[in-house]
């Protein structure tokens, strides 16, 4: 039985957790009929070449309480964004009523959808499935009352995306698993672009791939990068990705930027690259699907975010049998094993990331039996489709809990 899933997404920009989301759905075929509300934006156009059925919506309004974005200060004016979104998100659930009257299942992807999450349960009434990929704050107090009174009312299963996020998650009344995401080079995201200069590998590559914001710790590997340069060893880095930003100026561009939600940050890069004459090591390329064409041609994957979690590319990278580099204290074993599949760090810090990179630049062949072990725990526990028949199995759960209270 072909499963109907709405799918809700809050970011118009390709990342992590639209990839991650993408790869799923792509994994199912046609064992799902995704059907998707969403921010407009690049996702849009990717998502249509894998069959999803969209309906485009300004933005999707967000509670955010994870440990790297919970309001404090200023940050606290999110929410007039967050307010602005919300008729627009209320209208495209009746829309998504009106037109898909046959959804079975909605899966929401990312638990800061907090909004969504209470108002789907009310105007759609189908079973809800809540997807959790950030490291959330778990400290009590009001926000924390009203997450857990909102997931316990108006969600039906949990999704956490690994170990680490798992156990920052509050205890809730509702059934969690852990389902880490998947990654799949054969399928239709991964179109053929030329992602790289062949001459790069005459030397020993760093890389950096993804959302190039503040928070990925972007500005820590242009500084690292710089430290090497004064050095002149053989060693090249790679930044690739695209930045959050907003291209009309104005009143909300400017408050955003204070708040360090959307920057000019590849400006700033490049001007911190000509001031610091780091051109002829350092490259910066433009988003691209292919991400295998990367990670075949680079060494190390650099992670050192602010989040206190291992990302996306960390296993991509593993795939290809690429060790990584994290800034996260108290890693879980099922994403980097410190020392074996790569190396973590305290934290988004140039000298330690400066120190991590040179290791692993004057023992490259300790660095290949770390990218080998990265790619044996990236194969046992982010097979795509074993994670997604894990996915499907939770929707076939909760339909035939409806079916069996309808009968």
């Amino acid at each position: 039985m072909q499963i109907k899933v709405l799918y809700i997404h809050h970011a118009g920009k390709f990342g992590g957790a639209s990839r991650s989301l993408f790869e799923l759905i792509d994994a199912l075929g046609n064992q799902v009929d995704a059907r998707m509300i969403c921010q407009q934006g690049k996702v849009i156009d990717i998502g249509k070449k894998i069959g999803i059925q969209f309906l485009p919506v300004k933005g999707v309004s967000q509670f955010d309480n994870s440990r790297f974005g919970h309001y404090r200060g200023l940050r606290w004016l999110i929410l007039l964004r967050e307010f602005y979104y919300l008729p627009g998100l209320i209208r495209s659930l009746y829309k998504a009523r009106s037109a898909w009257k046959d959804i079975d299942v909605v899966h929401i992807n990312e638990i800061t959808l907090l909004p969504a999450i209470f108002f789907v349960k009310r105007i759609l009434n189908k079973p809800v499935v809540v997807h959790v990929r950030s490291v959330q704050r778990n400290k009590k107090g009001i926000r924390n009352w009203l997450i857990t009174s909102v997931i316990n009312s108006s969600s039906d299963w949990l999704v956490a995306i690994d170990q680490t996020v798992e156990r920052s998650i509050p205890k809730f009344d509702v059934p969690l698993s852990v389902v880490h995401n998947g990654i799949n080079h054969s399928s239709k995201l991964s179109e053929v672009e030329n992602a790289g200069n062949e001459d790069e590998r005459k030397f020993f590559t760093v890389a950096m791939v993804g959302s190039i914001i503040h928070n990925k710790g972007v500005f820590e590997f242009v500084k690292a990068a710089a430290l090497f340069k004064q050095e002149g060893k053989s060693i090249k880095f790679l930044l690739a990705g695209d930045d959050l930003v907003i291209k009309k100026e104005g009143f909300v561009k400017t408050i955003l930027r204070k708040l360090k939600i959307t920057h000019d940050i590849k400006k700033e890069i490049a001007k911190y690259i000509a001031e610091n004459d780091i051109e002829s090591i350092i490259q910066i390329m433009p988003f691209t699907t292919n991400m295998k064409s990367i990670y075949d041609n680079i060494d190390v994957l650099c992670f050192p975010s602010y989040l206190n979690a291992p990302g996306r590319p960390v296993f991509e990278a593993a795939f290809s049998n690429v060790p990584s580099i994290v800034a996260i204290t108290q890693p879980t074993a099922d994403t980097i094993v410190d020392k074996q599949t790569g190396l973590c760090i305290s934290g988004p810090n140039v000298t330690e990331l400066y120190s991590a990179i040179d290791f692993l630049y004057s023992n490259p062949k300790k660095a290949k039996e770390m990218g080998k072990a990265a790619g044996e725990l990236a194969f046992k526990n982010f097979d795509i489709h074993k994670n997604a028949t894990k996915i499907k199995d939770i929707y076939n759960k909760l339909i035939a809990v409806i079916n069996k209270q309808g009968n």
